[in-house]
Protein backbone atom coordinates (compact mmCIF):
# COMPACT_ATOMS: atom_id res chain seq x y z
CA UNK A 1 0.00 0.00 0.00
CA UNK A 2 2.59 2.60 -1.10
CA UNK A 3 -0.06 5.53 -0.72
CA UNK A 4 0.27 5.47 3.35
CA UNK A 5 3.81 5.93 3.22
CA UNK A 6 4.63 8.69 5.48
CA UNK A 7 7.80 11.27 5.24
CA UNK A 8 10.48 11.60 7.46
CA UNK A 9 8.72 14.05 9.06
CA UNK A 10 5.28 12.54 9.71
CA UNK A 11 7.28 9.28 10.88
CA UNK A 12 8.87 11.22 13.80
CA UNK A 13 5.09 13.02 14.49
CA UNK A 14 4.01 9.08 14.05
CA UNK A 15 7.08 8.03 16.89
CA UNK A 16 6.02 10.82 19.15
CA UNK A 17 2.38 9.35 18.75
CA UNK A 18 3.34 6.05 19.63
CA UNK A 19 5.65 7.30 22.61
CA UNK A 20 2.92 8.87 24.09
CA UNK A 21 0.54 5.80 23.91
CA UNK A 22 3.33 3.96 25.74
CA UNK A 23 3.76 6.14 28.65
CA UNK A 24 4.42 4.88 31.43
CA UNK A 25 6.68 2.01 29.86
CA UNK A 26 10.11 1.04 28.53
CA UNK A 27 8.48 1.27 25.32
CA UNK A 28 8.16 5.15 25.53
CA UNK A 29 12.01 5.80 25.77
CA UNK A 30 12.01 3.30 23.16
CA UNK A 31 10.23 5.71 20.59
CA UNK A 32 11.50 9.13 22.35
CA UNK A 33 15.12 7.72 21.19
CA UNK A 34 14.00 7.12 17.63
CA UNK A 35 12.02 10.17 17.32
CA UNK A 36 15.30 11.94 19.13
CA UNK A 37 15.89 16.40 17.82
CA UNK A 38 13.66 15.46 14.37
CA UNK A 39 11.17 17.62 12.71
CA UNK A 40 7.44 16.53 12.99
CA UNK A 41 4.67 17.29 11.11
CA UNK A 42 1.29 16.21 12.88
CA UNK A 43 -0.34 15.75 9.28
CA UNK A 44 -4.57 14.46 8.61
CA UNK A 45 -2.67 11.01 7.99
CA UNK A 46 -0.76 10.91 11.34
CA UNK A 47 -3.77 12.14 13.03
CA UNK A 48 -5.76 9.69 11.97
CA UNK A 49 -3.24 6.81 12.48
CA UNK A 50 -3.19 8.60 15.55
CA UNK A 51 -7.20 7.70 16.51
CA UNK A 52 -6.46 4.11 15.61
CA UNK A 53 -3.88 3.62 18.34
CA UNK A 54 -5.61 5.44 20.85
CA UNK A 55 -8.72 3.48 20.18
CA UNK A 56 -7.41 -0.24 19.56
CA UNK A 57 -3.46 -0.18 20.45
CA UNK A 58 -0.99 -1.09 17.56
CA UNK A 59 -2.83 -4.27 16.85
CA UNK A 60 -6.14 -2.69 15.45
CA UNK A 61 -3.45 0.28 13.25
CA UNK A 62 -1.21 -2.68 12.01
CA UNK A 63 -1.41 -3.04 8.31
CA UNK A 64 -1.14 0.89 8.14
CA UNK A 65 2.06 0.77 10.71
CA UNK A 66 3.41 -1.67 8.88
CA UNK A 67 3.30 0.36 5.18
CA UNK A 68 4.27 3.53 6.74
CA UNK A 69 7.86 2.79 6.94
CA UNK A 70 8.12 4.07 10.47
CA UNK A 71 11.62 2.07 11.74
CA UNK A 72 10.75 0.76 15.17
CA UNK A 73 7.06 -0.83 14.23
CA UNK A 74 8.70 -4.28 14.08
CA UNK A 75 8.26 -4.22 17.48
CA UNK A 76 4.65 -5.04 17.07
CA UNK A 77 4.89 -8.12 14.44
CA UNK A 78 5.08 -11.22 16.59
CA UNK A 79 1.72 -10.31 17.92
CA UNK A 80 0.40 -8.16 15.71
CA UNK A 81 1.21 -10.57 12.24
CA UNK A 82 -0.50 -13.85 13.31
CA UNK A 83 -3.74 -12.03 14.45
CA UNK A 84 -3.78 -10.25 10.83
CA UNK A 85 -3.31 -13.92 9.42
CA UNK A 86 -6.18 -15.37 11.32
CA UNK A 87 -7.98 -12.26 10.22
CA UNK A 88 -7.12 -13.01 6.63
CA UNK A 89 -8.45 -16.60 7.48
CA UNK A 90 -11.60 -16.02 8.77
CA UNK A 91 -12.91 -13.41 5.89
CA UNK A 92 -12.19 -16.54 3.40
CA UNK A 93 -14.10 -18.75 5.77
CA UNK A 94 -16.75 -16.26 5.64
CA UNK A 95 -16.64 -15.67 2.33
CA UNK A 96 -16.85 -19.78 1.17
CA UNK A 97 -19.83 -20.58 4.32
CA UNK A 98 -22.10 -17.66 2.54
CA UNK A 99 -21.22 -18.62 -0.80
CA UNK A 100 -21.41 -22.53 -0.42
CA UNK A 101 -24.62 -22.42 1.62
CA UNK A 102 -26.25 -19.86 -0.94
CA UNK A 103 -25.17 -21.78 -4.10
CA UNK A 104 -26.55 -25.02 -2.39
CA UNK A 105 -29.87 -23.24 -1.54
CA UNK A 106 -29.90 -22.18 -5.33
CA UNK A 107 -29.31 -25.32 -6.61
CA UNK A 108 -32.07 -26.81 -4.83
CA UNK A 109 -34.19 -24.13 -6.33
CA UNK A 110 -35.42 -22.70 -3.09
CA UNK A 111 -36.70 -19.35 -3.14
CA UNK A 112 -34.06 -16.14 -3.49
CA UNK A 113 -35.29 -14.96 -0.28
CA UNK A 114 -34.48 -17.88 1.29
CA UNK A 115 -30.70 -17.73 0.63
CA UNK A 116 -30.97 -13.85 0.97
CA UNK A 117 -31.84 -14.95 4.75
CA UNK A 118 -29.31 -17.52 4.65
CA UNK A 119 -26.51 -15.26 3.97
CA UNK A 120 -27.77 -12.56 6.53
CA UNK A 121 -27.87 -15.15 9.29
CA UNK A 122 -24.49 -16.23 8.36
CA UNK A 123 -23.05 -12.00 8.32
CA UNK A 124 -24.91 -11.34 11.72
CA UNK A 125 -24.47 -14.54 14.05
CA UNK A 126 -20.85 -15.20 12.30
CA UNK A 127 -19.68 -11.50 13.19
CA UNK A 128 -21.42 -12.42 16.89
CA UNK A 129 -19.34 -15.83 16.73
CA UNK A 130 -16.53 -14.29 15.38
CA UNK A 131 -16.53 -11.56 18.60
CA UNK A 132 -17.04 -14.15 21.38
CA UNK A 133 -13.62 -16.26 20.69
CA UNK A 134 -12.01 -12.82 21.66
CA UNK A 135 -10.21 -14.17 25.53
CA UNK A 136 -8.92 -11.43 27.74
CA UNK A 137 -5.08 -13.14 28.60
CA UNK A 138 -4.65 -14.38 32.06
CA UNK A 139 -1.46 -12.48 33.14
CA UNK A 140 1.32 -14.52 34.85
CA UNK A 141 3.27 -13.85 38.25
CA UNK A 142 5.76 -12.52 35.51
CA UNK A 143 3.66 -10.47 33.55
CA UNK A 144 3.08 -8.80 36.64
CA UNK A 145 6.77 -8.80 38.30
CA UNK A 146 8.27 -7.68 34.72
CA UNK A 147 4.95 -5.54 32.94
CA UNK A 148 7.42 -2.90 32.45
CA UNK A 149 4.87 0.03 33.11
CA UNK A 150 7.06 1.37 36.34
CA UNK A 151 9.58 3.11 35.10
CA UNK A 152 12.84 3.19 37.75
CA UNK A 153 13.12 7.08 38.42
CA UNK A 154 17.40 7.92 38.45
CA UNK A 155 17.74 6.00 35.33
CA UNK A 156 14.59 7.24 33.35
CA UNK A 157 15.94 10.75 33.50
CA UNK A 158 18.49 9.11 31.40
CA UNK A 159 16.55 7.82 28.71
CA UNK A 160 17.36 4.63 27.32
CA UNK A 161 20.23 4.13 27.74
CA UNK A 162 20.05 4.69 31.34
CA UNK A 163 17.54 2.21 32.10
CA UNK A 164 20.16 -0.64 29.83
CA UNK A 165 22.71 0.53 31.97
CA UNK A 166 20.83 -0.21 35.28
CA UNK A 167 19.97 -3.63 33.65
CA UNK A 168 23.42 -4.39 33.79
CA UNK A 169 24.45 -3.78 30.10
CA UNK A 170 27.82 -1.90 29.97
CA UNK A 171 27.82 1.95 29.34
CA UNK A 172 29.61 1.34 26.25
CA UNK A 173 27.32 -1.16 25.15
CA UNK A 174 24.35 0.43 25.66
CA UNK A 175 25.51 3.97 24.02
CA UNK A 176 25.93 1.77 20.71
CA UNK A 177 22.62 0.40 21.22
CA UNK A 178 20.83 3.45 21.87
CA UNK A 179 23.24 4.76 18.59
CA UNK A 180 22.55 1.69 16.55
CA UNK A 181 18.57 2.70 16.97
CA UNK A 182 18.70 5.89 16.23
CA UNK A 183 20.31 5.41 13.08
CA UNK A 184 18.71 2.09 11.81
CA UNK A 185 15.66 1.56 13.80
CA UNK A 186 15.00 -2.33 13.62
CA UNK A 187 18.36 -3.54 13.22
CA UNK A 188 18.77 -2.83 16.62
CA UNK A 189 15.71 -4.74 18.28
CA UNK A 190 17.21 -8.08 18.67
CA UNK A 191 19.63 -6.87 21.22
CA UNK A 192 17.41 -4.73 23.15
CA UNK A 193 14.72 -6.90 23.82
CA UNK A 194 17.13 -9.14 24.92
CA UNK A 195 18.68 -6.56 27.55
CA UNK A 196 15.08 -5.29 28.06
CA UNK A 197 12.89 -8.09 28.25
CA UNK A 198 9.62 -5.59 29.19
CA UNK A 199 10.53 -3.91 26.08
CA UNK A 200 8.22 -6.27 24.04
CA UNK A 201 4.41 -4.89 24.25
CA UNK A 202 1.55 -6.54 26.26
CA UNK A 203 -1.00 -9.08 24.44
CA UNK A 204 -3.49 -7.27 22.05
CA UNK A 205 -6.46 -5.42 23.97
CA UNK A 206 -9.44 -7.81 23.96
CA UNK A 207 -12.16 -4.79 22.79
CA UNK A 208 -9.60 -4.92 19.78
CA UNK A 209 -9.65 -8.02 19.23
CA UNK A 210 -13.34 -8.48 19.04
CA UNK A 211 -14.02 -5.58 16.88
CA UNK A 212 -11.25 -6.50 14.56
CA UNK A 213 -12.80 -10.50 14.55
CA UNK A 214 -16.63 -8.86 14.14
CA UNK A 215 -15.42 -6.65 11.48
CA UNK A 216 -13.21 -8.62 9.08
CA UNK A 217 -16.22 -10.69 9.30
CA UNK A 218 -18.94 -8.05 8.30
CA UNK A 219 -16.30 -6.97 5.78
CA UNK A 220 -16.19 -9.86 3.59
CA UNK A 221 -19.88 -11.30 4.21
CA UNK A 222 -21.53 -7.80 3.95
CA UNK A 223 -21.20 -7.46 0.26
CA UNK A 224 -22.23 -10.36 -1.15
CA UNK A 225 -25.12 -10.83 1.49
CA UNK A 226 -26.14 -7.54 -0.16
CA UNK A 227 -25.92 -8.53 -3.60
CA UNK A 228 -27.55 -11.69 -3.35
CA UNK A 229 -31.01 -9.66 -1.51
CA UNK A 230 -30.97 -6.84 -3.98
CA UNK A 231 -30.49 -8.52 -7.28
CA UNK A 232 -33.02 -10.70 -9.07
CA UNK A 233 -31.55 -14.62 -9.20
CA UNK A 234 -29.69 -15.64 -10.51
CA UNK A 235 -28.14 -12.74 -11.00
CA UNK A 236 -27.28 -11.98 -7.43
CA UNK A 237 -25.84 -15.37 -6.73
CA UNK A 238 -23.14 -14.37 -10.02
CA UNK A 239 -22.21 -10.96 -8.20
CA UNK A 240 -21.77 -12.15 -4.80
CA UNK A 241 -19.72 -15.24 -6.29
CA UNK A 242 -17.77 -12.54 -8.14
CA UNK A 243 -17.48 -10.01 -5.34
CA UNK A 244 -16.30 -13.18 -3.09
CA UNK A 245 -13.63 -14.03 -5.57
CA UNK A 246 -12.57 -10.61 -5.92
CA UNK A 247 -11.88 -10.06 -1.91
CA UNK A 248 -10.19 -13.39 -1.71
CA UNK A 249 -7.84 -13.01 -4.52
CA UNK A 250 -6.64 -9.69 -2.92
CA UNK A 251 -4.67 -12.55 -0.28
CA UNK A 252 -3.93 -14.73 -3.20
CA UNK A 253 -5.01 -16.13 -6.74
CA UNK A 254 -5.37 -19.47 -5.72
CA UNK A 255 -7.57 -17.98 -2.90
CA UNK A 256 -9.93 -16.42 -5.14
CA UNK A 257 -9.88 -19.41 -7.29
CA UNK A 258 -10.73 -21.47 -4.75
CA UNK A 259 -13.87 -19.38 -3.35
CA UNK A 260 -15.26 -19.48 -6.98
CA UNK A 261 -14.70 -22.87 -7.28
CA UNK A 262 -16.13 -24.07 -4.26
CA UNK A 263 -18.94 -21.78 -4.85
CA UNK A 264 -19.74 -23.63 -7.82
CA UNK A 265 -19.55 -27.17 -6.58
CA UNK A 266 -21.85 -26.28 -4.16
CA UNK A 267 -24.33 -25.51 -6.63
CA UNK A 268 -23.80 -28.83 -8.57
CA UNK A 269 -24.58 -30.53 -5.54
CA UNK A 270 -27.60 -28.66 -5.11
CA UNK A 271 -28.41 -29.48 -8.51
CA UNK A 272 -27.95 -33.30 -8.44
CA UNK A 273 -29.26 -33.68 -5.05
CA UNK A 274 -32.42 -31.56 -6.19
CA UNK A 275 -33.20 -33.82 -9.46
CA UNK A 276 -32.36 -36.99 -7.11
Amino acid sequence: MPFCHLSPDQITALQRQLSDLEAGSVRQWFWLELAHQRPASNTRRVRALAWLLQRGGPALAWPWLRCSGTPGTTLYAGQAVPLWRGLAQSRQDGLLLLLCLSALLAGFERLPASQAFAAWCIAGFGALWQASRARTPVPSADDDADDGEALPGPESSLGLAGILISRGVAPRDAMTLVALLQQQGDAALTALLHALPELAPPAPRPAAIRVLRAGNWLGATLPPSLLIAQLPAPWGLLAAAACGMACAGVRSRMAGLLVGMATLIAYALGRIGHVL
